[in-house]
Formats: C-alpha cells, sequence, structure tokens
C-alpha cells in the first residue's frame, strides 16, 4: 500500500513537468496491464534514443502538461471521446502517433475519420483491426504488430527466463463479465449488447469458471507447489482475496508496475492466467501456462504464439466444462522469440522515424 501511494505522488508531480514526449493511454493506475504497455514505449524511448516519455491519461489529457509529441501507447483506447479530446490537445496530426491501439467503435465521426486520416503512423495489435481501420479511413499503410508487451523488459526476459523454475503456481483470476456490487457478482450491463451469446449465461460462466480455477489450485497445492495470486487490477485482488481456494494462499497486493512482480512472474513453473498480458508474459517467460481466453484478444494472442484453440478454454467452453482444459499448454519457444524481435525492432524502427 505505502509503496502505491509513492506512485501516486509521483504520478501528481508529472503534472507540473512538462514533457518532451507525452506516451498516452489507459494509464489510470488501475489497470497493470495498460501500464506495462506504456511501460514498455518508455524503455523504448530510453535506451534506443535517450528520449524521455511521461505517462499521461488519455481520459483527461487536457488535464496534463502539452508534449511537443504524443504517442498513443497501446490497448483499447481509440473510443470517440479520447480521439475528440486529443484532436483538442494535438489539432496538428502530424504529432501524433499510434501504437499497438484497438478500435472497437462501430462509428466515428466524419471528423474524427479526417483526423485519423492525417496521422503519419498508425499501428493496430492484430489483423481484424487493422482491415476494419484500412476500410473505414480509406488508408493501406496501417500496419499490426505484436502487442507493445512483446517488448517489455527485453533483457529481464532474455536472460532469466532459461534458468531453472520455481515449484510455484502464480494465479491470475478476475471477475469475468461481471462487477461487484455490495456483497455480491452481478453481470456487466454492456454484455447484453457486446456479447449477447454470452450473456444469456454469464452467470453460470462465472460460476463455472471459478470451479474451473479451484480444481486446478487444489491440484497443483496437493502436488506441492507454492500458489501466489497476482492481481492485474483492484477487482482481481479483491476477487481472489474472497475465494476460499485462494484465501490461505499468497495473494499479492494489486501493484499497478508490474515490474516489481517480474521474478516471480518469471521463475514461476505454470502460470493459470486470465488476464490479456498475464497471458503475455507466461508465455514470455517460458513457464507452462493454463490459460483462459475470456476474450477475442486472448485467442488472438494464443494463436500468434501457434497454440491452437481447441486446447484452450473459452466462455463458450465453460458451458460443458471437462478437464481437458485443466492442464498446462505447451507451445514452441522460438514463435514467442520471433514475435519479441519483431515487436521490438519494427516500434523502434517506427519511433525512430517519427522522432
Amino acid at each position: 500500500m505505502k509503496l502505491e501511494i509513492l506512485h501516486r505522488i509521483r504520478w501528481l508531480k508529472q503534472l507540473l513537468l512538462k514533457p518532451d514526449i507525452s506516451v498516452a493511454g489507459g494509464y489510470h493506475l488501475g489497470n497493470a496491464g495498460d501500464i506495462l504497455m506504456g511501460r514498455s514505449v518508455q524503455q523504448l524511448l530510453q535506451k534506443k534514443f535517450n528520449r524521455k516519455g511521461q505517462l499521461q491519461t488519455i481520459y483527461n489529457l487536457d488535464k496534463w502538461p502539452k508534449a511537443k509529441k504524443v504517442i498513443l501507447g497501446g490497448g483499447a483506447i481509440a473510443y470517440s471521446r479520447p480521439i475528440n479530446l486529443l484532436m483538442e490537445c494535438y489539432p496538428d496530426p502530424k504529432n501524433v502517433m499510434i501504437l499497438g491501439v484497438d478500435f472497437n467503435e462501430r462509428y466515428y465521426e466524419d471528423k474524427v475519420i479526417d483526423y485519423l486520416r492525417k496521422i503519419p503512423i498508425i499501428i493496430t495489435r492484430s489483423d481484424a483491426n487493422n482491415n476494419y481501420l484500412a476500410k473505414i479511413l480509406g488508408r493501406n499503410d496501417i500496419l499490426s504488430l505484436p502487442d507493445l508487451g512483446f517488448a517489455w523488459h527485453n533483457e529481464d526476459f532474455q536472460s532469466n527466463r532459461t534458468r531453472q523454475k520455481e515449484l510455484r503456481l502464480v494465479v491470475n483470476l478476475m471477475p469475468i463479465y461481471m462487477e461487484k456490487i455490495k456483497d455480491t457478482y452481478r453481470p456487466i450491463e454492456q454484455y447484453r449488447n457486446e456479447r449477447p451469446d454470452l450473456y444469456v449465461n454469464i452467470e453460470e460462466i462465472f460460476n463455472n469458471y471459478l470451479l474451473w480455477a479451484e480444481g486446478i489450485i487444489n491440484n497443483y497445492r496437493e502436488a506441492g507447489y507454492n500458489i501466489t495470486a497476482v492481481a492485474f487490477t483492484p477487482a482481481d485482488e479483491e476477487l481472489m482475496l474472497g475465494l476460499p481456494f485462494i484465501r490461505n494462499s499468497e495473494v499479492l497486493p494489486y501493484e499497478s508496475n508490474m515490474g516489481n512482480y517480474l521474478n516471480i512472474l518469471l521463475n514461476a513453473d505454470t502460470l493459470l492466467c486470465t488476464r490479456f498480458h498475464a497471458t503475455l508474459v507466461g508465455l514470455r517467460s517460458f513457464s507452462k501456462i493454463i490459460p483462459f481466453a475470456y476474450a477475442y484478444k486472448n485467442e488472438e494472442l494464443l494463436m500468434s504464439a501457434g497454440i491452437s484453440l481447441d486446447k484452450v478454454l473459452t466462455p463458450s467452453k465453460l458451458l460443458s466444462l471437462s478437464d481437458n482444459y485443466n492442464n498446462p499448454i505447451s507451445f514452441e519457444p522460438t514463435t514467442i522469440i520471433q514475435l519479441e524481435k519483431r515487436a521490438y525492432n519494427s516500434y523502434c524502427s517506427i519511433i525512430e522515424s517519427f522522432l
């Protein structure tokens, strides 16, 4: 808790400093995966170009000191309201670069379309999103690259992940499609329209997800493994602290800078992971992984690593749960190395051209 307060104090101090480069994204200290993407951009700027990028929250970008240039650093942030705010703060699109961002809205205003057409560099993190954006903008120069997380702490991953692993199961669970209201979890209303196929059985899916995780954790505990729960959001921590089958294990307090838990993530024998970036870190650590692909982006990530979805538990499969998804999934490390190289080299080259 004290460490998190110090992070917040440093965050407030940054408000008083005029940055050279703004790295804008969903950096609100409430999601370590979002912060991880921003840190990736910061590390690339510092190590390759000796430039300092300041993390700024895109949802209140007008409250932050304006920089000469702004990089949108990853994630599902390209909604109309943030883009409109970006247009107000940086009216000249030549000073804007978009890296690894998802565009998920079905409709964008004409003024937003016109602005996006003039941004010199736009990178998405999936071919599907690339095709969608290329179609609505009428551009053929938009690229898709591996998630920015593949460029995060490159040297640490490369030097540490091949050493002997600890007999430890790292667990990341989240309240999938649910939110806590008082003492109970209820479906999040947005999924009624966003994923109607799931919404009709959303509570059953959530309950079966917890039963699935409980069975795996109990099996690993009986096999002599240490159990460590790692939260990527405060909601993850709250959920896991309240689960009887985790309560007696080590539950690490939520930490927005996941770099502070990097050694634990790198050295664990197996990761039971739900969040997108928990899964990505598991892949990069060369540990065994037992993933739950709660979102399409998780499915795409696993497929990019050469993993067949036949082996992966997805929401619809939770309605007829079997033991087929309790075992760790194997993958080819060279595929991960190739994703890392492509991400690191491409993002460095693109950032250099923007600077």
